[in-house]
Protein backbone atom coordinates (compact mmCIF):
# COMPACT_ATOMS: atom_id res chain seq x y z
CA UNK A 1 0.00 0.00 0.00
CA UNK A 2 1.13 3.55 -0.57
CA UNK A 3 1.82 6.06 1.25
CA UNK A 4 1.92 10.27 1.36
CA UNK A 5 2.48 12.87 3.05
CA UNK A 6 1.99 16.56 3.97
CA UNK A 7 3.78 18.85 2.43
CA UNK A 8 3.86 22.41 3.15
CA UNK A 9 1.04 22.38 5.62
CA UNK A 10 1.85 24.93 8.28
CA UNK A 11 -0.55 24.61 10.51
CA UNK A 12 0.09 27.48 12.57
CA UNK A 13 -2.92 29.35 11.43
CA UNK A 14 -2.17 32.11 9.14
CA UNK A 15 -2.32 35.61 10.02
CA UNK A 16 -3.62 36.89 6.87
CA UNK A 17 -6.48 36.07 7.94
CA UNK A 18 -9.91 38.55 8.41
CA UNK A 19 -10.35 40.19 12.00
CA UNK A 20 -13.87 40.46 13.38
CA UNK A 21 -14.74 43.51 15.38
CA UNK A 22 -15.52 40.77 18.20
CA UNK A 23 -11.97 39.36 18.79
CA UNK A 24 -13.55 36.67 16.35
CA UNK A 25 -9.87 35.15 14.07
CA UNK A 26 -10.56 33.15 11.45
CA UNK A 27 -7.68 31.71 8.79
CA UNK A 28 -7.38 29.77 6.12
CA UNK A 29 -5.34 26.33 5.83
CA UNK A 30 -3.85 24.75 3.07
CA UNK A 31 -1.03 22.28 1.81
CA UNK A 32 -0.18 20.00 -0.51
CA UNK A 33 -0.49 15.92 -0.07
CA UNK A 34 2.53 14.23 -1.90
CA UNK A 35 3.18 10.41 -2.11
CA UNK A 36 6.97 8.99 -0.51
CA UNK A 37 8.43 9.66 -4.35
CA UNK A 38 7.61 13.27 -4.33
CA UNK A 39 4.62 13.00 -6.61
CA UNK A 40 1.55 15.67 -5.69
CA UNK A 41 -1.71 12.99 -5.44
CA UNK A 42 -5.20 14.31 -6.41
CA UNK A 43 -8.12 13.08 -5.54
CA UNK A 44 -6.98 12.77 -1.70
CA UNK A 45 -10.16 13.37 1.22
CA UNK A 46 -8.54 15.56 3.57
CA UNK A 47 -10.27 16.33 6.94
CA UNK A 48 -9.38 18.89 9.44
CA UNK A 49 -11.03 17.92 12.48
CA UNK A 50 -11.42 20.67 15.32
CA UNK A 51 -9.51 18.92 18.94
CA UNK A 52 -11.70 21.05 21.03
CA UNK A 53 -15.61 20.49 19.32
CA UNK A 54 -14.93 18.11 17.40
CA UNK A 55 -16.19 19.58 13.98
CA UNK A 56 -14.82 18.48 11.01
CA UNK A 57 -14.77 20.29 7.30
CA UNK A 58 -13.61 18.22 4.57
CA UNK A 59 -11.79 18.80 1.21
CA UNK A 60 -10.50 17.45 -1.60
CA UNK A 61 -7.07 17.67 -3.55
CA UNK A 62 -6.91 19.41 -6.83
CA UNK A 63 -4.95 18.25 -9.48
CA UNK A 64 -1.54 20.15 -8.44
CA UNK A 65 -2.14 18.06 -4.76
CA UNK A 66 -3.41 21.22 -3.49
CA UNK A 67 -6.41 21.40 -0.62
CA UNK A 68 -7.95 24.82 1.22
CA UNK A 69 -9.91 25.17 4.17
CA UNK A 70 -11.32 28.79 4.21
CA UNK A 71 -13.22 30.16 7.31
CA UNK A 72 -11.22 28.13 9.88
CA UNK A 73 -11.14 29.34 13.62
CA UNK A 74 -7.81 29.85 15.76
CA UNK A 75 -7.59 26.11 17.41
CA UNK A 76 -5.50 23.13 17.36
CA UNK A 77 -6.77 20.66 14.47
CA UNK A 78 -6.09 17.24 13.33
CA UNK A 79 -5.63 16.62 9.72
CA UNK A 80 -6.75 13.65 8.21
CA UNK A 81 -5.97 12.22 4.34
CA UNK A 82 -7.16 9.52 2.58
CA UNK A 83 -7.17 7.85 -0.86
CA UNK A 84 -7.58 4.38 -2.05
CA UNK A 85 -4.86 2.65 -2.28
CA UNK A 86 -3.01 4.88 0.11
CA UNK A 87 -2.47 4.59 3.75
CA UNK A 88 -4.58 6.93 5.72
CA UNK A 89 -2.15 9.69 6.92
CA UNK A 90 -3.15 11.53 10.43
CA UNK A 91 -1.47 14.86 11.53
CA UNK A 92 -2.13 16.63 14.55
Amino acid sequence: MKRFTFIALALCLFAAASVAFGQTVNSRVSGTVKDTADAVVPGVKVTLIDAKTRDEKTATTNDEGVFTFVDVRAGTYTVVAERANFKKSRLS
